[in-house]
């Protein structure tokens, strides 16, 4: 069959175009006219180079990183805690070992010195329950665990407003591939105990 028409009106958007490829639709990126490179080539024995995917996830990792943590001192909270409080906020009731399972990736355990502080401040409390002890979140705690979010989540947003929805989108949807490839078997924090 063969349709034919006419135009009679039409919208544009900044979208980039979705894209149908092997039986499924892609998300599509928009390339930049020239090669984009963030510093000076590399002598050519230097085989450390910029296109390194560890060294691209790292430093926008860190960049990002550095944009929280000029709105986290005011709170008197370093990225550690909030990284806590934030795993408490979405599964409250966690014992130490638990709270590490869930935090082993970042190769930065939590430790009693942080659950202290954050229970001297008045975020977390501590329950025995059996021979373990448990921490959750206190009123006050689950407040500031928000606020803090909302904090994160405006850094996130001054990004994709330069990047674009498509993009970030896009760069989402790689980011869960990479993860889920590279799982080392951190347990799901949002599944069910």
């Amino acid at each position: 069959m063969i349709f034919v028409g006419e135009v009679l009106a039409f919208d544009h958007s900044e979208r980039a175009p979705l894209a149908f490829q092997r039986g499924q639709y892609a998300l599509t990126t928009r390339k930049p006219p020239e090669e984009l490179r963030l510093g000076c080539e590399p002598p050519p024995e230097c085989s450390y180079t910029e296109d390194l995917l560890g060294y691209l996830l790292g430093r926008s990792h860190y960049q990002l990183l550095h944009a929280l943590r000029r709105q986290l001192p005011s709170r008197q909270l370093d990225e550690h805690a909030f990284f806590v409080l934030s795993v408490l906020c979405i599964r409250d009731g966690l014992s130490l070992d638990e709270l590490n399972a869930f935090v082993s990736y970042t190769g930065k355990p939590v430790q009693t010195t942080t659950l202290l502080f954050l229970e001297r401040q008045g975020l977390i409390a501590s329950e025995r329950k059996g021979a373990e002890t448990l921490y959750v979140l206190t009123a006050k705690g689950r407040e500031c665990s928000l606020e803090e979010i909302a904090l994160a989540k405006a850094v996130e947003e001054e990004v994709s407003s330069r990047l674009g929805s498509s993009d970030v989108e896009a760069l989402k949807v790689l980011l869960k591939r990479l993860i889920a490839s590279t799982d080392c078997g951190v347990p799901d924090l949002w599944g069910p105990r």
